[in-house]
């Protein structure tokens, strides 16, 4: 309802897109600057009119949150977002299993979680396993003695 410029608020979405251009790098660099000029001066230019007209307290506000977001928030979002936890899987040697899926690249159930396994040795599904050793994800298997 209220009267906007239709080239500022083009100019907001535009800055937006330029911080979503450095975000995806994780790093803030040159599209981050330009996105938040770009928020700057659409944010500014936003309302035609004096009657309608934005409060400095909202527009610093806004222009220091869109900073905070672009700078520091969102790189840290998409660093954990694509990072690859590691979670140590050592304890698992020595647990017994099943065999839920035989063969070479077969599944075993340990703790009642499905993990992919290598058995040494022939195995049959329901034929319970002793995990041996760890290989990224994949278990090695054998017959308990």
């Amino acid at each position: 309802v209220l009267p906007i410029r239709t080239w500022a608020l083009v100019l907001l979405v535009s800055s937006m897109l330029a911080v979503a251009v450095d975000v995806q790098t994780a790093v803030p660099r040159a599209w981050s600057a330009i996105g938040l000029v770009l928020f700057v001066v659409g944010t500014v230019f936003l309302y035609p009119r004096a009657d309608v007209s934005m409060s400095w307290i909202p527009m610093v506000v806004a222009i220091a949150g869109m900073g905070v977001l672009a700078y520091r928030a969102m790189p840290v979002m998409v660093r954990g977002r694509f990072s690859t936890v590691a979670i140590p899987r050592e304890f698992l040697v020595g647990e017994t299993g099943t065999v839920t899926d035989p063969g070479p690249d077969g599944v075993v159930e340990v703790r009642g979680a499905p993990w992919p396994s290598r058995p040494h040795g022939p195995l049959e599904a329901g034929d319970r396993v002793l995990v041996s050793d760890v290989d990224g994800l994949t278990l090695q298997v054998e017959r308990p003695t």
